[in-house]
């Protein structure tokens, strides 16, 4: 459970937007989401034991403080002509990703990195190093400060193999407060 210091109030980031800027877009953090509760509490154990869906945000410790990290979409293959890839066999895929800091006084850093696919044979694929425009826009960011009570959102892109990735990973630091815990998005 977050708390957040009283007095202290934070507006919300819409879900419903698309991304269509060119820049990450970064806007105040939204309140819990909804179907949580107590720890211990059915609500609780039924989030805890299920693997979230995509669109389901999760809370993540780093170990500057938690995150509330939300995947709203995977694309395989993009839509758009993006350049090919170099290995044969291979396609590019994305994730829009929101990414939102729940401290109530603390700049975070956070990149792509955190972010994998796992695919079937649990081999995992990192996020592809380069920008391009024809990549969907907007990227979203490496090494950014994210001030606190803000989110950003953009599309991670990846190099695949000609095949479906089973989950998108957010796994945190091993420094982090919940101790290098993995999150797993299941993609279908």
């Amino acid at each position: 459970m977050i708390v957040l210091g009283a007095g202290v109030a934070l507006g919300g980031c819409g879900d419903d937007e698309s991304p269509t800027a060119t820049a990450p877009a970064t806007r105040p953090v939204s309140g819990s989401p909804s179907g949580s509760g107590p720890p211990g509490s059915p609500a609780a154990s039924a989030k805890a034991e299920a693997p979230p869906q995509i669109g389901t945000p999760l809370s993540v410790a780093e170990w500057s403080g938690p995150l509330q990290v939300t995947v709203f979409e995977y694309k395989q293959p993009l839509s758009a002509k993006p350049p090919t890839p170099k290995t044969a066999g291979h396609q590019f895929a994305a994730i829009d990703v929101r990414t939102c800091n729940r401290t109530t006084s603390l700049v975070q850093v956070i990149d792509t990195k955190p972010f994998t696919l796992v695919f079937g044979d649990t081999s995992t694929v990192a996020a592809y190093g380069f920008d391009n425009p024809a990549f969907p826009q907007p990227a979203y960011p490496r090494e950014h400060s994210l001030a606190a009570g803000t989110c950003v959102r953009g599309w991670i892109v990846f190099d695949v193999p000609n095949s479906r990735p089973s989950a998108v990973r957010y796994s945190e630091s091993e420094h982090s407060q919940g101790g290098g815990k993995t999150h797993d998005w299941p993609v279908v």
